[in-house]
């Protein structure tokens, strides 16, 4: 989901995945959580809070469908299945707003990095 607007007891956000709910707005509510009665001290509070985890990436796998107009893909680990790296290369309208992270890989000659062919053991794309 994207962020569209926040209010003082709503955030209205936009769902982005999933083929038949894409695009759909929904109101996510401010939830109260009381505290009474619960502790052994007798003190009671109330807390007002968002039912939300902030995510700042989405999978491979979740990208699956998805468009972006900036893309950065984290190569800390090297993909593990086949079609890994082609699905999240190819989420980007634009070669030229992908950047990729590939820390510890030493680029070539050419500043390339390679990575294991996960498909064919032996076999290695340039």
């Amino acid at each position: 989901m994207i962020v569209r607007r926040l209010h003082q007891d709503l955030i209205e956000a936009e769902t982005i995945s999933g083929s038949s709910e894409r695009g759909i707005v929904v109101g996510i509510c401010r939830a109260r959580n009381s505290y009474k009665e619960l502790r052994p001290d007798g003190v009671s509070f109330e807390r007002f809070q968002f039912p939300i985890r902030v995510a700042f990436c989405m999978t491979i796998t979740k990208a699956q469908g998805q468009t972006c107009e900036r893309l950065g893909i984290d190569i800390l680990d090297e993909p593990f299945a086949h079609g890994q790296t082609y699905t999240a290369f190819s989420r980007c309208r634009s070669g030229e707003n992908i950047r990729v992270f590939a820390p510890g890989k030493t680029p070539d000659n050419n500043g390339n990095v390679s990575m294991r062919n996960v498909v064919a053991r032996g076999i290695r794309f340039d």
